[in-house]
């Protein structure tokens, strides 16, 4: 049996007492990814005798830091100073605490989330994903299926993908029409992090002759790229976000000559998806439609603090949805940004970045149960409620939604805990998701 312990900075955490002293600043932080410089808040507490800890924004903990501090702020705060006789020791006196920390700190500013992330709060997590590497193929299978045949279009060769997939693991097979002679194409799928996949597609001509290709979701774009060493082709495919509107960029190269070059905006679309959408928070999107029946939304927001202030909000979404199944990808960072000063050299300051991904499977089809699978993965400058809550974290749902994906709520899901489902297979297990669904376990 492995007890999993809490880690020191959490024992001390929970251990604060008698505090003597709070001070909220800032300093300059320097992110190995960026090689910038960032000013983060920064709390400082003396504490049970003249102990300290300080903890800024960027460190995990400093939520459950910032809560239990306040906790035993408000506790502590009224105690009446004590005279010698009763207090030999002088370990209680007054909290020493600055105006504005004390305003900060009674407000709660310092413990303001993100709404993308208030849904998961005190919600069970696993530390790895329990669904099947089919399900996530499966789910990308249209990108794959129109950037061959797209590719193909622009050639004297026929290509038709047939939507039958079979395999596992890292091996699928499909079925393909080649000019009219029916093959079947050997795919290998490798998932290189959580928003690229890597793969390898052979049979549509011979064996010795196989494409391969790169789906990538990044911040600003999807990047699709396509290479066959025979035919010294290399296709780009980009769908780039840009000042409210999304392109589709083409480019593709024969040898060292371009021989195709597309450049178009895409075009603007309704959300008839809403549930899907703002599945666990409200959103607010642009959205496109992009050539494989998937949507890409874009919410880009700049707001002037002052002449040399402005915060920048940059959140994108991307959704393909199938009657029994979806995909969602998020990507949301706000940065705090000021012109350069002699006091300060940095113009940037990460306040918030999230990277989150939502699979949604049927596991009982003739019972119309789902499980939705959310995961938030390791971003680029995650801050410390994110570190300490939510990075590589992966939570777990099992809804009942009589009319597909269409009428999906979470609000109505079943958080899935170790005590309910132990590995993925459980997740497939008739028994064990209907009483659970039916609340029998």
């Amino acid at each position: 049996m492995i007890i999993y312990g809490m880690e020191d900075m959490l024992i001390d955490i929970q251990n604060i007492k008698n505090l003597s002293s709070i001070k909220l600043g800032s300093f300059l932080y320097s992110s190995d990814k960026s090689g910038k410089m960032e000013l983060v808040p920064l709390l400082t507490i003396t504490y049970d005798g003249g102990k300290t800890l300080s903890l800024s924004s960027k460190e995990k903990y400093f939520d459950s830091f910032v809560k239990k501090v306040t906790e035993v702020y408000n506790d502590e705060k009224d105690n009446i100073v004590e005279d010698s006789l009763t207090d030999p020791f002088r370990l209680r006196s007054h909290i020493l605490i600055d105006e504005h920390t004390k305003d900060v700190l009674e407000k709660g500013s310092l413990r303001n989330i993100n709404q993308a992330y208030t849904f998961y709060d005190n919600k069970f997590s696993y530390n790895n994903s329990l669904l099947f590497q089919k399900d996530e193929f499966k789910l990308l299978f249209p990108i794959i299926k129109y950037h061959l045949e797209d590719l193909f279009r622009k050639t004297s060769t026929n290509v038709k993908i047939f939507d039958t997939i079979q395999g596992y693991r890292d091996n699928f097979l499909l079925k393909a029409s080649v000019d009219g002679l029916e093959k079947v194409i050997n795919v290998s799928y490798f998932k290189e992090n959580e928003n690229k996949y890597i793969l390898e597609i052979g049979g549509l001509f011979n064996e010795c002759n196989s494409f391969a290709m790169s789906i990538e979701f990044k911040k600003d774009r999807i990047v699709v790229i396509i290479n066959n060493q025979k035919y010294e082709l290399v296709c780009e495919y980009t769908y780039l976000t840009n000042n409210e509107k999304i392109k589709q960029i083409i480019n593709i190269s024969k040898g060292n000559r371009r021989v195709v070059y597309e450049n178009k905006d895409l075009e603007q679309c309704e959300n008839n998806i809403p549930n899907i959408t703002d599945l666990d928070s409200k959103s607010d999107f642009i959205w496109y439609k992009l050539p494989w029946n998937a949507m890409y939304g874009i919410n880009n927001d700049v707001t002037t603090l002052s002449d040399e202030e402005k915060m920048v909000q940059t959140y994108s979404m991307y959704v393909c949805t199938f009657q029994k199944s979806f995909m969602k990808k998020e990507n949301y960072s706000k940065t705090y940004k000021r012109n350069s000063t002699v006091a300060l050299s940095t113009n940037e300051v990460v306040i918030d970045d999230m990277l989150k991904n939502t699979i949604c499977i049927c596991v009982i089809d003739n019972e119309n149960i789902f499980v939705i699978e959310t995961s938030f993965l390791d971003s680029r400058y995650p801050n410390g409620y994110y570190l300490e809550k939510l990075k590589d974290k992966y939570f777990y749902h099992v809804v009942r939604s009589e009319n597909g994906v269409s009428d999906i709520m979470l609000s109505n899901g079943i958080n899935v805990t170790k005590d309910d489902i132990l590995v993925n297979s459980d997740l497939r297990d008739e028994g064990i998701i209907l009483s659970l669904t039916k609340g029998d376990k």
